[in-house]
């Protein structure tokens, strides 16, 4: 009976596998976000001249640079950053962190549903999960690698979650901390929707096991304390934002789908746009209404448990539908943050994760209540999935070689995306591409108004009333100089909260600069020396102390039961 039951399971790595074939292929693939390519690389360098944690990227912005990591998600990037230490370009090790992270997927929502229905539920909920049409336009039309992220971690953080709740152990409680904040860190802009289904989940289910009230206060803890560990990035990210200028690159009025898009299947490798012709698919999955529908007439049948989450899922799903159709355009209006999703269609993601759930509680009911059927059902939803999914895993285009044939994949990104980067160092001339590239994905800072459009000089003076001259080692520069008249020393870094110039101990007052808004020391006349250099302001020293704290406790809780154990 056992071997009968965990039969199908097999199927799940089977399908990782057919999902993962163009990931395994050489070269790359086109999808919509292929500059996080060279994110990665920005990552790689912030770590190598600022150390950790990375907060500016040095090379952006015509080489000026940006405090990048300051606010954009950080996960995805470390594990690429892994690959690359390793020993992997950085093509392929954005293409196998998002190969790790189907895998993630497709482990932690098994698990996510195994604390909840049996193997074959469970098994047939995590293929839906994984062959639904959202899945596949974030791995290949999109290449949306900090979403992907959100779906192999979000299942994580609830399986983890639904643990602390059964048992509330040292143990579970570190686990279930460690998970939110590796959610945390997966994805900034999400965060309300996340962590607002994890929060409630968590709450269906002291009602699944029938907690006392005062119970439902221990959920918070896991909450605090991933919090806690992702301060170091989130504490800076909500609260120095505000030196961010308010460009937004997307008008979010352009970017809800109509009705038929969620629920008539279509696929395309376009862009999204205004109205209904949008080249790239907004289905919610065909096989995932089905089962969505069923669910509302089996609902009698249910047991507790699984009525209660049905309803949580409905709701889910409710309310996803629901932000996406215009008539919610006043909600996404009302918060900056909210605008800074660019695209309500993005709740598909909470759409896939509520009716995979449902799907699993489906196939559990039906097992039980209606086991003759239960052959043909399964046999009958297996065909449906594979027929109308599986085809939509492949890229639209691989990319083996350059038209430069000297050139690797990753130097033809750098010199694409870069003024002069290479990976040796710097080119000594302007790359033609870049120059017809814009970097609207990067909102400048509320000090810049206009891009240099040129390589500046790095140090230089406001006037030529003397003489300057520096070193440098990562983000620190060492600058002498020598002056005829009091004068401003600039610097061709982006001027933003952290940067301290120092001479004899004492602190330089330091002001942006012309339109870039780079960085411009006021020096005495005279002579000296100029130590430049990016430090943390006290938000981000607050921030960073509070993560050191949480992850000693995490350590703890871990550490604890094993020394008990021990002595």
């Amino acid at each position: 009976m056992k071997a009968k039951l965990a039969g199908p399971a097999i199927l799940i790595p089977i399908i990782v596998l057919v999902i993962l074939v163009p990931i395994l292929k050489p070269g790359f693939f086109s999808v919509h976000d292929e500059t996080h390519i060279v994110d990665v690389y920005e990552m790689y360098r912030s770590l190598e001249v600022g150390g950790f944690p990375p907060r500016f990227a040095p090379d952006f912005n015509f080489g000026i640079g940006y405090p990048y990591f300051n606010f954009y998600y950080h996960l995805p990037f470390y594990i690429t950053s892994i690959f690359h230490f390793s020993g992997f370009s950085f093509v392929d090790s954005f293409k196998y962190m998002m190969g790790l992270a189907v895998i993630a997927a497709a482990a932690g929502f098994y698990l996510f549903l195994r604390n909840h229905v049996g193997k074959i539920p469970a098994t047939m909920g995590t293929l839906i999960y994984l062959l639904s049409p959202y899945f596949a336009v974030d791995l290949y039309v999109r290449g949306a690698f900090g979403e992907l992220f959100i779906f192999a971690l979000l299942p994580w953080a609830g399986f983890f979650l639904v643990n602390y709740i059964r048992k509330n152990s040292f143990t579970n409680l570190a686990l279930a901390s460690l998970a939110t904040a590796l959610l945390a860190l997966s994805h900034n802009v999400l965060h309300p929707f996340t962590f607002s289904i994890l929060f409630f989940y968590g709450l269906a289910n002291m009602l699944v096991f029938k907690k006392r009230p005062v119970e439902y206060l221990k959920i918070i803890w896991p909450f605090l304390i991933g919090l806690g560990l992702a301060a170091y990035y989130l504490l800076p990210a909500l609260l120095e934002v505000k030196f961010v200028s308010n460009y937004e690159q997307f008008n979010i009025a352009d970017h809800f789908p109509f009705l038929k898009q969620l629920f008539i299947p279509h696929w395309g490798y376009g862009p999204s746009i205004w109205g209904y012709l949008d080249d790239i698919s907004f289905d919610i999955g065909t096989v995932n209404l089905i089962l969505v529908l069923i669910s509302l007439f089996i609902f009698k049948s249910a047991k507790r448990e699984a009525k209660i989450l049905m309803v949580f899922f409905w709701v889910v799903f409710g309310l996803a539908v629901a932000l996406m159709n215009i008539r919610t355009l006043f909600f996404w209006e009302s918060v900056r943050f909210l605008r800074l999703v660019q695209f309500p269609w993005r709740m598909l993601l909470l759409t896939t994760v509520a009716t995979s759930f449902i799907s699993a509680l489906v196939f559990e009911v039906v097992n039980e209540k209606y086991k003759k059927i239960f052959p043909v059902f399964f046999a009958v939803i297996i065909g449906l999935l594979l027929a109308l999914n599986i085809w939509h895993y492949h890229p639209s285009e691989y990319k083996e070689i350059t038209d430069k044939q000297s050139l690797s994949l990753d130097e033809r990104y750098l010199e694409l995306y870069f003024a002069n980067r290479t990976l040796a160092g710097e080119r000594g001339y302007l790359s033609p591409e870049y120059l017809n590239f814009s970097e609207d994905f990067i909102p400048p800072t509320v000090w810049q108004k206009q891009s240099p459009g040129r390589i500046l000089n790095e140090v230089g003076l406001a006037s030529a009333s003397g003489t300057v001259s520096f070193e440098k080692k990562g983000l620190d520069y060492d600058i002498n100089y020598r002056l005829n008249q009091n004068d401003k020393i600039i610097v061709s870094k982006a001027y933003f909260p952290g940067w301290e110039a120092k001479s004899n101990s004492a602190t330089l007052e330091i002001e942006p600069y012309s339109q870039y808004g780079i960085i411009a020391i006021n020096v005495p006349k005279g002579g000296g020396n100029i130590q430049l250099s990016f430090r943390n302001t006290p938000v981000r020293v607050l921030a960073n102390s509070a993560s050191a704290v949480a992850g000693m406790f995490i350590l703890v809780l871990l550490a604890y039961p094993v020394l008990r154990r021990k002595k």
